[in-house]
C-alpha cells in the first residue's frame, strides 16, 4: 500500500487524535484546563482530516462547528444565569465545537453519550470508593470528552453506515 493512501491518512490521523487527546485528558484532569492551543490543534487537524481525507465540503465542517460552539455556549450561559454557577466550561465548549470537526454534528450525540456515562461512572465509583461528592464540586469533562470523541472517531463506520 502507497505511503499516499487514504487509510495511512487516516491511521496517522487517529494517532495524532490520541496524543492530542491524551494530552488533553492529563491537562483537564490535573489543572482544570484544556488550553486554547490543543483544542485549535484538535479543530484544525479535525478539518483537515474531514476535508482532505475524508472528502467533506469545508464549509460544511465549518457551519456543524460553529453551530456546536454556539449551542454549547448558549446552555452554558443559561446553565450560569439559573444556577449561578459554572456547569460547562469555556475549554468544553470549544472542545466539542473541536470534536464536531472529526464525527461532525451527527457524531457529537453519541459522542456525548459516551462522556456522560463515564463521567456518571467515574462518579459513582468515587463515591463508591467512600468519596465525599457534593453537587458544586468541579469535575474535569475533558477526560470523558475525550474518551467519548475517541470511541466515536473509532467506531464511525460502524456508527454512520448501519443498515437501515
Amino acid at each position: 500500500m502507497s505511503f499516499f493512501a487514504p487509510l495511512d491518512w487516516l491511521n496517522a490521523a487517529t494517532v495524532l487524535l490520541l496524543i492530542l487527546l491524551l494530552s488533553i485528558s492529563w491537562i483537564d484532569f490535573r489543572h482544570m484546563i484544556i488550553p486554547n492551543i490543543l483544542n485549535a490543534g484538535l479543530a484544525l487537524i479535525g478539518i483537515f482530516v474531514s476535508v482532505l481525507i475524508l472528502q467533506n465540503s469545508i464549509l460544511s465542517v465549518m457551519l456543524q462547528s460553529a453551530a456546536v460552539v454556539v449551542f454549547f455556549w448558549a446552555i452554558a450561559q443559561l446553565y450560569i444565569r439559573f444556577r449561578k454557577a459554572y456547569g460547562l466550561g469555556g475549554g468544553d465548549v470549544k472542545f466539542l465545537g473541536a470534536a464536531a470537526c472529526w464525527v461532525g454534528i451527527l457524531g457529537l450525540p453519541w459522542a456525548l453519550l459516551i462522556a456522560c456515562l463515564s463521567g456518571l461512572t467515574f462518579v459513582l465509583c468515587g463515591h463508591l470508593m467512600g468519596y465525599k461528592l457534593r453537587a458544586e464540586q468541579r469535575l474535569a469533562f475533558g477526560p470523558h470528552l475525550s474518551l467519548g470523541l475517541f470511541a466515536t472517531w473509532m467506531m464511525r463506520d460502524a456508527i454512520f453506515n448501519f443498515p437501515a
